[in-house]
């Protein structure tokens, strides 16, 4: 290789020499550059992703108490229309009964969704934010918390407190409600609301969490860049040293060794 290096011209060993040292420079530039985009776009999928999944638990968090707080407000209307006050408002309590069972219909299938799609541990579409979180924090503990708390509200609290709910809401749809009855249900719907309405509320606090350390930058992006930067670094000058050796083998030894030989000529 060097013998047909050292046949081509001085002019175009040198020009090559400049060009290579010039072009693969920028190359790995461009490469970097490259890795970098990606690393940044995956960081912001991951910021989307927990967007979109917090948006959802806080909204049903405000349809959750929305939903409890008609229960009452139906309970208490339906017993003041069939009591000795004489209140009417039949119109009212289709309202607040409709508006209950489209409330939990939507949290029903949202609290669903969380599970299936933003699930930290098994979610396929969280994976980004699982590999962010394993890598700036080890020992962080939310993945496991959101597993627990939506393992809780799924199999448990929803499920008591849907029960309760759908219970009190045939107890008061009867021509003559039942007012002991219901006011048993009603209870029973409360004490089921309650730890409903905690985990919940631990789960939007998790979510965000999760959101704040996402948002930051941290090893995972950071030490990956700086590794990047420093190969990078290393293989540019590795490339420039490379072509300073050929250069001096093939360029400017020989020069030096015609040099010797003219003054021993010239002597």
């Amino acid at each position: 290789m060097f013998r047909s290096i050292s046949n081509t011209p001085i002019f175009r060993r040198l020009f090559l020499a400049f060009a290579l040292a010039a072009v693969i420079p920028g190359i790995v530039i461009s490469v970097l550059d490259g890795t970098y985009i990606n690393a940044l776009s995956g960081r912001g999928d991951a910021v989307h992703t927990s967007n979109r999944a917090f948006k959802i638990v806080t909204t049903e968090q405000a349809n959750l108490q929305h939903m409890h707080a008609d229960l009452l407000a139906l309970h208490s209307t339906t017993l003041a229309n069939t009591g000795e006050s004489g209140l009417n408002n039949p119109n009212m309590a289709k309202s607040l009964n409709d508006e209950i069972l489209s409330l939990e219909r939507d949290f029903n299938q949202k609290s669903q969704e969380v599970q299936q799609n933003y699930q930290i541990n098994m979610s396929p579409n969280m994976s980004n934010i699982r590999s962010i979180l394993t890598n700036d924090d080890p020992g962080s503990t939310l993945a496991s918390d959101q597993q627990s708390i939506l393992t809780t509200v799924m199999t448990q609290q929803w499920p008591d407190y849907k029960k309760a709910l759908n219970n009190e809401l045939q107890a008061l749809q009867t021509k003559r409600p039942d007012h002991t009855r219901a006011h048993t249900i009603l209870i029973q719907a409360m004490q089921a609301y309650t730890p409903l309405e905690n985990s919940w509320t631990k789960l939007v606090d998790t979510m965000e969490q999760v959101g704040d350390l996402i948002a930051t930058i941290g090893p995972s992006q950071t030490n990956f860049i700086v590794l990047a930067t420093v190969i990078a670094i290393l293989g540019t000058a590795l490339v420039v040293i490379t072509i300073g050796y050929v250069a001096n083998l093939t360029i400017t030894r020989p020069l030096r060794e015609l040099a010797m030989l003219t003054k021993r000529i010239a002597r």
